[in-house]
């Protein structure tokens, strides 16, 4: 993912479970924040616990969200220790 460049209207999108969006939220903190982009996860039918706390734990429910353009911030933070990240 570090070599996509997203322009304002996409979105990058994977199908699977939490650990699927591990690997894409990782992919997308190694942009800088100007050229990041919303993240989408179409269940692949594993236990998707992530998607169910956002109250989404269908495919149904998520491709609603995108077509409704309805995005949710969600908290992500960086550990760095001694100028180093762990």
């Amino acid at each position: 993912m570090k070599q996509l460049e997203f322009g304002e209207e996409e979105a990058a999108c994977g199908i699977g479970g939490d650990d699927t969006m591990h690997e894409l939220v990782n992919g997308m903190m190694s942009h800088t924040v100007e050229m990041r982009a919303p993240l989408a996860l179409l269940s692949g039918e594993t236990g998707n616990s992530f998607l169910c706390d956002l109250d989404c734990c269908t495919t149904e429910a998520v491709l609603n969200r995108l077509v409704d353009d309805e995005i949710r911030s969600i908290d992500l933070f960086e550990i760095t220790l001694e100028g180093k990240k762990p």
